[in-house]
């Protein structure tokens, strides 16, 4: 499996050491990544990702390695299985300055498990995810599966309460929205998150298997 991430963060408004406006610059991240799982079992399977990432802010950029390792189990005569990943085992190979110093990548353990809704045509998942630079939050979300090739997704994060600031955007902070669609070996996959005063995030992502 590869694929490809993509992240742009818009535009933000620069100033000066006086707090002047001085026009606006942008940022990116672009994330590549080849994976491979195994069977290790009938129920058991394994699997790792590496990654490339490259950061962008204004004329500033970085690049980093890392991995991800995961096992997944399936329940005996179930639609149901359970996963466990370590996310970003890493470095990072240069820095937004010369000179600067390295920083450690955001080491993260995730845990959950999805099930096939009995009787409805949907896939519902759920995580504990531990980031080891934040604090320990959860996720669930569902993905309708009777459309295919097209898929519809909803999700929630208890990490949304982070961006809160009590205005009239923070309602839909840590809900996410989405569809994928399959073509051949690939699909393609869209996701908008609303994160209340820093705006709303558009990510589109391609993946596809070798």
């Amino acid at each position: 499996m590869v694929y490809l991430n993509y992240l742009n963060y818009g535009d933000f408004i620069r100033t000066d050491a006086n707090g002047e406006v001085d026009g606006t610059f942008s940022g990116s991240d672009i994330l590549f990544a080849a994976g491979y799982a195994m069977k290790v079992k009938e129920d058991l399977q394994a699997g790792g990702t590496a990654k490339l990432i490259y950061e962008k802010i204004e004329t500033y950029s970085a690049i980093g390695f890392a991995a991800d390792l995961g096992l997944k189990w399936k329940l005996e005569r179930s639609k149901t299985e359970i996963g466990l990943m370590i996310q970003n085992l890493g470095l990072q190979a240069s820095t937004f300055v010369d000179g600067g110093d390295k920083e450690s990548l955001p080491l993260t353990i995730r845990g959950g498990f999805s099930s096939h809704l009995r009787g409805l045509p949907l896939l519902f998942a759920a995580d504990l995810i531990y980031p080891t630079d934040n604090d320990l939050y959860f996720a669930f979300g569902t993905e309708v599966l009777s459309i295919k090739p097209l898929y519809i997704r909803l999700g929630w994060s208890s990490l949304g309460s982070n961006y809160k600031t009590d205005s009239d955007k923070d309602d839909l902070a840590g809900f996410a929205a989405g569809f994928g669609f399959d073509y051949n070996r690939m699909q393609l996959s869209y996701t908008i998150t609303p994160q209340a005063e820093l705006g709303t995030s558009h990510r589109v992502t391609l993946t596809g298997g070798l």
